[in-house]
C-alpha cells in the first residue's frame, strides 16, 4: 500500500488533499458474494488508521485528521484526511 501513496504525492498538487477510507482491522478478508447478491472474486484488506497516516506520513502527507466511524460495529471504518504540503 504505501506505493500507492507514494504515486498520490506524485501526482497531487502542492496543498492538495487526500481523503482514504477503509474498514478497520487486522485482517483479509475474501469475499464471493457482493452486496447486490452476484457473484465476485475479492480480498478486502482491513488496516488500522495509525498504519494508513504512517504509510502516508511516509510518503510525505501532513495528517489533517482521524476519525473512526462506528466504533461498536463488527467491522468499524475509518476515515484520514491527509494534505500534501503547500510550498512557498
Amino acid at each position: 500500500m504505501p506505493g500507492v501513496f507514494e504515486e498520490f504525492w506524485r501526482v497531487l498538487r502542492p496543498g492538495g488533499p487526500v481523503l482514504v477510507g477503509f474498514h478497520v482491522g487486522d485482517q483479509t478478508q475474501h469475499s464471493t458474494t457482493g452486496y447486490t447478491g452476484r457473484p465476485i472474486n475479492v480480498d478486502s484488506h482491513r488496516r488500522r488508521p495509525e498504519q494508513i497516516s504512517r504509510w502516508l506520513r511516509d510518503a510525505g502527507f501532513t495528517i489533517e485528521a482521524e476519525l473512526l466511524m462506528r466504533p461498536d460495529d463488527e467491522v468499524p471504518g475509518a476515515i484520514v484526511f491527509a494534505q500534501k504540503p503547500a510550498f512557498d
